[in-house]
C-alpha cells in the first residue's frame, strides 16, 4: 500500500509534458498541472499551428474541415498535438496519459522538425549518390566511346594497310609477269634461232643424202672416186 501511495505521490510531482519534477508549476482550469515553460511552449505551438491553419483557410490552400479531421484523435476527439517516438504515431494528451505515459513523447512540431531534418539529410545523401553514380556512368560512357573510336581507327588502319598491301601485291604480280614474259621472249628467240639452224642443217643433210644416193646408183668408177663419197659422209658440213 505504501509503495502505491509513493508512486501516486511521485506521479503527481511530475510534469506530464517533460516527465520531470515540476519547475514553476501551473494549473489549468481542467485541473492538470504542468511546468510553466512546458505549457507555455505547448500553447505557443498550438497558437502558431491554428494561425497557420487560418492562413491556409484564408488563402484557400487547404480544406480546413478535412485537415482538422486528420489532426483530431478519433478515440478522444482531441487535437493530435504530441508524437510518440516509441510507437511512431501522433497522440493527444489523453492518449499519452492513458497508454503512452512511459514512452518517449515530444511535441508534434518538434517531431516534424526532426523528421524533416532526417528527410533532408536522406535526400541530400540520395542526391550525392545519384551524382556519384551519374559521374561513374559518364566516365564509363566516355571510356566506351573512346574504345569505340579506337576500334574504328584500328579497323580503318587495317583496311588501309590491306588495301596498300593488295596494291603492292598486284604491282608485284604485274612486274613478275612482265619479267616472265621477257624471259619467255628471250627463250623463244633463242629457240627460234636454234630450231632454224637445226632445220637448215637437216635440209642440208637431206640434200647431201640425196646426192650420195644418186652417186650410189652410178657405175662410173672414176666419177664415183672423184666425188669421194666417204669424205662427204665424214664431213657432212663441208
Amino acid at each position: 500500500m505504501a509503495s502505491t501511495i509513493n508512486l501516486i505521490s511521485e506521479e503527481q510531482l511530475l510534469c506530464s509534458i517533460c516527465h520531470d519534477v515540476f519547475k514553476e508549476p501551473v494549473s489549468t482550469r481542467c485541473g492538470h498541472n504542468y511546468c510553466k515553460s512546458c505549457i507555455t511552449e505547448y500553447w505557443d505551438t498550438m497558437v502558431e499551428h491554428f494561425s497557420h491553419i487560418q492562413s491556409l483557410k484564408k488563402h484557400k490552400l487547404v480544406d480546413p474541415l478535412s485537415n482538422l479531421c486528420d489532426r483530431v484523435c478519433k478515440k478522444h476527439d482531441k487535437m493530435l498535438e504530441l508524437f510518440c517516438c516509441t510507437d511512431q504515431e501522433c497522440v493527444c494528451l489523453m492518449c499519452w496519459r492513458d497508454g503512452h505515459a512511459n514512452h518517449h513523447v515530444i511535441l508534434c512540431e518538434k517531431a516534424f522538425r526532426e523528421k524533416k531534418a532526417l528527410l533532408t539529410n536522406a535526400i541530400s545523401e540520395m542526391k550525392t549518390t545519384e551524382n556519384k553514380n551519374a559521374g561513374s556512368v559518364n566516365k564509363l560512357k566516355t571510356s566506351f566511346q573512346q574504345r569505340k573510336k579506337a576500334s574504328e581507327k584500328d579497323m580503318a588502319d587495317i583496311g588501309m594497310f590491306l588495301t596498300g598491301l593488295v596494291t603492292e601485291v598486284q604491282e608485284g604480280k604485274g612486274k613478275v609477269i612482265e619479267l616472265i614474259k621477257q624471259k619467255q621472249k628471250r627463250v623463244d628467240t633463242i629457240g627460234n634461232v636454234y630450231f632454224a639452224k637445226m632445220d637448215q642443217e637437216a635440209a642440208e643433210m637431206r640434200r647431201k643424202r640425196c646426192e650420195l644416193e644418186q652417186l650410189l646408183q652410178t657405175e662410173d668408177h672414176l666419177h664415183f672416186l672423184l666425188k669421194n663419197p666417204i669424205h662427204q659422209i665424214a664431213s657432212p658440213h663441208s
